[in-house]
C-alpha cells in the first residue's frame, strides 16, 4: 500500500544536516523512519558496490535496511512518466534532490520531499500527531484545544491526493439540516486543494444514491426535484476538480458484516468521523457534537486499518456489475459522470 523512494543524494545530504535535533526532523527520523514496517523501500544506487558503501558508512541507510529489503532501481529516470505512478503501491513518497519536486508534486499528486522542504512538508504528518482530532460542538468547551468551525479548517491537512474513498451511507441524503452543499461538497473541495484534477480519482460509497433516469413532469414533487438537482449539481461541481468520479451504492443487505463506520481514505490518511459527515446546517450551526480524526497511514496500525477497509470494499465491488450512466443533452444539469450503482472497479491497493 505504501512505497518509499529515496534518492541517494537525499540520503547523503541528510547525513550532513546540522539541525537533526529539531522537533520535525526528530519525528521524521525517530517516530517514522525507525518505526515504520511493512512498506516497500527503493534506493536509486548505481550498483552493488554503492549499496555496500552506503551500508558501511551511512547510518540513515542502515535504518532503511531495517524497514524492509531495499530494492535498487533507477526510479529517477521515470519521474516524468505518468504510467510510472500507476504501477505498484498507490501511496508513494519520494525523497529527492536535484529535481523539481514541487512541479512533480503538482503534476502527479504524490508527495515529493527534498532536504530543503523536509521540515515544511513533514508538517502535514506532524499536524496529525499534534492536533489531528478536530472537535465539533455546538457549544465549545474551553478545555478542548482544536475545533472544526467550518470545512475550511481542513486546510491544515491539505496534501497530495490521487485516490480518495468517501464512505458515509447518508452523505447524499440532502435533508433540510444536512445539505450536500454545506457538507460533502466543501469538505471534498477543501481536501482536494490544488491537486491536479487529471490525476484524482474519487469513489463515494453511499446508500442513498441519486438516480438519473427519473421522468420529470409537472407531477414530480418539489422536494424530490430539488434533491435530484442538488445531487447532480454536486457531481457537476466535483467534475470541475476531476472527471473520475464513482458513485457506488452500498447495500447492507448484500454484506454478511456490513460496514458502519464513516471515513475517508486518501493516499496518506485514514480520516474517521464519529457521527457522520453531515455536520453543518445551512446557517453554519452544528447538527451534532462529534470529532474528525486525521490518522496518518505512515503509522503502522492506521495503514493496516486503511488496508483492511480497502480490501473489504474491493471484495464488495468485485461482485457487482459495472454501469456507466450519462446525463447528456440540452438542459442537462450535468454533462458526464461515472455512476456505479453496480461497479466492478477495484479501489486502490
Amino acid at each position: 500500500m505504501l512505497a518509499l523512494y529515496f534518492d541517494k543524494e537525499f540520503i547523503r545530504k541528510f547525513e550532513l544536516r546540522n539541525d537533526l535535533n529539531c522537533e520535525v526532523l526528530q519525528d521524521f527520523y525517530n517516530s517514522f523512519l525507525r518505526k515504520i514496517r511493512g512498506v516497500e523501500v527503493y534506493v536509486n544506487a548505481t550498483d552493488i558496490d554503492e549499496v555496500i558503501s552506503f551500508a558501511n558508512n551511512n547510518e540513515f541507510y542502515n535504518h532503511l535496511s531495517e524497514i524492509a529489503t531495499i530494492r535498487v532501481i533507477d526510479f529517477v529516470k521515470h519521474l516524468h512518466d505518468k504510467n510510472f505512478y500507476c504501477q505498484g503501491a498507490k501511496s508513494k513518497i519520494f525523497f529527492l534532490e536535484n529535481e523539481n519536486e514541487n512541479e512533480l508534486q503538482t503534476q502527479f499528486n504524490q508527495l515529493f520531499i527534498s532536504n530543503n522542504t523536509l521540515k515544511e512538508k513533514w508538517c502535514i504528518f506532524q499536524n496529525a500527531y499534534d492536533f489531528g482530532e478536530l472537535i465539533i460542538k455546538s457549544k465549545p468547551d474551553p478545555n478542548d484545544k482544536i475545533y472544526l468551525h467550518s470545512w475550511k479548517d481542513l486546510e491544515y491537512f491539505i496534501h497530495p491526493i490521487r485516490n480518495l474513498i468517501f464512505f458515509d451511507l447518508y452523505i447524499l441524503g440532502n435533508k433540510d439540516n444536512q445539505k450536500i452543499k454545506d457538507n460533502i461538497l466543501p469538505c471534498l473541495m477543501t481536501l482536494l486543494g490544488k491537486n491536479n484534477p487529471d490525476n484524482v480519482e474519487i469513489k463515494i460509497f453511499t446508500s442513498n444514491l441519486p438516480r438519473t433516469n427519473f421522468k420529470l413532469d409537472d407531477k414530480t414533487p418539489i422536494w424530490l426535484l430539488d434533491n435530484i438537482k442538488t445531487a447532480l449539481s454536486f457531481l457537476n461541481d466535483l467534475n470541475k476538480k476531476t472527471n473520475r468520479i464513482s458513485l457506488i451504492k452500498y447495500d447492507k443487505t448484500k454484506v454478511e458484516t456490513p460496514e458502519h463506520d464513516r471515513f475517508i481514505i486518501t493516499n496518506y490518511f485514514y480520516i474517521e468521523v464519529g457521527s457522520g459527515f453531515n455536520i453543518f446546517k445551512t446557517n453554519k450551526d452544528v447538527n451534532h457534537s462529534s470529532s474528525i480524526k486525521f490518522n496518518s497511514i505512515l503509522i503502522n496500525k492506521y495503514r493496516k486499518l486503511a488496508k483492511q477497509k480497502i480490501e473489504v470494499l474491493n471484495e464488495y465491488t468485485s461482485k457487482l456489475k459495472h454501469k456507466d450512466s450519462r446525463a447528456t443533452g440540452p438542459g442537462s444539469i450535468i454533462e458526464h459522470y461515472l455512476y456505479y450503482p453496480e461497479g466492478n472497479h477495484q479501489i486502490f491497493k
